[in-house]
This record gives C-alpha cells, structure tokens and sequence, in this order.
C-alpha cells in the first residue's frame, strides 16, 4: 500500500502472485517424487480444489509457502547449507503464523530423528543438523521480530503470540460441521450449490488425513519400488501431518485448506502407486478438476 496505494488492484495483483507462487511451488515438490505429467495434476488439483475456493491473501498462506519451500529445498538432501535455508524459511513461516512455522520445525525434527533411528543409531549427526535447524529458525525469526521487540518489549510480544494464543486460540471447532462453513439461509440456497460446497469440504476433509495416515504406515514399512527414496515422501506426510495435527486446537476449513498442499500432492501420489487403483483414480481426479 505504501508503494502503489490503497487500491483493490493491489490486493488481487497480491492474490495472483501468491496462487502463481503456491502452484508453482506444488508442482516443483510433486515433480520430486512423480512423473512430470503427475506432478502438473496435482498442480491443476490445488489450484481449482484449495486455492480457487479462497482467493484469499492470508496469512496462513504465506505462511504455508515458506513451510512448503523449505520442504522442497530439504527433500533433495539435508546439507548443512539447505538445513540452514530451511531453517530461516521456518522462521518466515512463524513469523507469519507461529504455530505453522514451529508444527513444521518438528516435523523435520522427527524425520531427522527417523533417520538416525534406522540407521547405525549414532546421534552426533543428528544434532549437528538439529543445531543448524534451530539456530537459523530461530535467528530468522528473532531478526523479524526485532522491531517489535524494541517498540514493545519481549514481554508483550511474548503475551501476544504466545499467552493470549494458548487462551483464546484453542478451542473445539468454530462449527458444528468441525469448522465447515455454516450458511444461515441454507434452505434458500440452490440445492447444486449447497451439494457442490459441501462435497468439496467433506472430500478435503476426508482426503487429507486418510493420505497421511496411509502415507505414514507405508514409510514405516518401507514398501517402496527399490529406486524411490522414501526420505523425500516421509518429509511430507510429516509436514502435512504435523500442520493438521496442530489444526484440531482450533479447526477451521480456511486454516485447513491453506496448509493442504503436502496433502494434495500425496494424495496424487498414493492413487499413482496403486497399481489396482491407478488408471481409474487419475481418470477420477481430471474428471474433477475439469467439473471444478
């Protein structure tokens, strides 16, 4: 606003480029782990299943886009240099919507912990990475916060972000419907749109953890073609499920539908491995993104 105005224009550039962003970002995760023709669904999937349904430029979603870009620095390897991005990129993500950015901290922290659980069981190499993580999630976020911190002091800032979101933020659904929107005037609603709304959120709904859990269960088993690295599939059911889990304090179904993305691009993912469902769940999902 202070560069271009307060004009309407300003916001919607905003919500372009943030959706150009996100699909974009969803494509270059699921290319990691898909063909590229999958990985451009599972794009047109977001895009017209989650984003088209908020337009909406908030702060979930920036938060979400700096969780997801550290996921896909950390999904080709865990280097000292990218554990440091990511970790800054953490610290964006908190600095936006704090819960997002430390639920996304341990889930990378848990897949550390995987790996030196399966491997020769010797934790130096974990917390050398951990401390990496740590230090620059934290720097990052200390370097934004700094301005309020000397205007108002840590004690406020503490009170704001922590104190008064543990009082007033947790709480059950904001819905009967585990925070679907409610419409007053339901009855007067066309019945194709009441059916189209409530489809969509019952499918995200249901989608979502039911790919985690399948996601999960198949890490810890490991069955995997032998060239896949499992490493890279683990970080994003972690991810998506650390971010749902930290959602149940206070769900919502626009808080859901903004940290979706890892959900979505597994879900893609898990219909094109299954090799009794693939011709028929690829053919199901274009048959929806066109109907969307």
């Amino acid at each position: 606003f202070r560069g271009f105005g307060p004009h309407i224009w300003v916001l919607n550039f905003a919500v372009l480029i943030l959706g150009v962003a996100l699909c974009w970002l969803c494509f270059v995760i699921a290319n990691q782990i898909m063909e590229r023709h999958l990985a451009v669904l599972s794009a047109l999937l977001f895009l017209t299943l989650i984003y088209t349904r908020l337009l909406n430029a908030t702060h979930h979603y920036f938060s979400a886009l700096a969780v997801m870009s550290a996921t896909a620095i950390l999904m080709r390897e865990d280097s000292p240099r990218r554990l440091a991005i990511a970790g800054a990129l953490l610290g964006i993500a908190s600095f936006f919507t704090q819960t997002h950015g430390a639920a996304a901290l341990l889930a990378f922290t848990l897949l550390l912990c995987w790996e030196r659980y399966g491997a020769d069981g010797s934790w130096q190499s974990f917390w050398r990475k951990e401390r990496i993580l740590l230090l620059s999630f934290a720097t990052a976020l200390l370097i934004l916060s700094a301005p309020f911190i000397a205007s108002a002091g840590l004690k406020q800032l503490w009170y704001c972000q922590v104190t008064y979101v543990r009082k007033v933020m947790v709480h059950p659904p904001e819905t009967h419907l585990l925070g679907m929107p409610q419409y007053p005037n339901l009855r007067t609603l066309p019945l194709l749109f009441v059916i189209s709304e409530y489809s969509r959120h019952f499918l995200v709904y249901g989608m979502l953890p039911t790919t985690y859990l399948v996601v999960l269960m198949r890490c810890r088993r490991k069955l995997f073609p032998p060239t896949f690295c499992f490493r890279k599939v683990a970080l994003l059911g972690l991810v998506g499920s650390s971010l749902l889990g930290e959602l149940i304090f206070s769900l919502n179904w626009l808080r859901l539908y903004a940290v979706s993305m890892a959900g979505i691009v597994l879900f893609v993912w898990v219909i094109s491995t299954s090799a009794r469902f693939r011709r028929y769940g690829l053919i199901g999902v274009w048959a929806l993104i066109v109907l969307l």
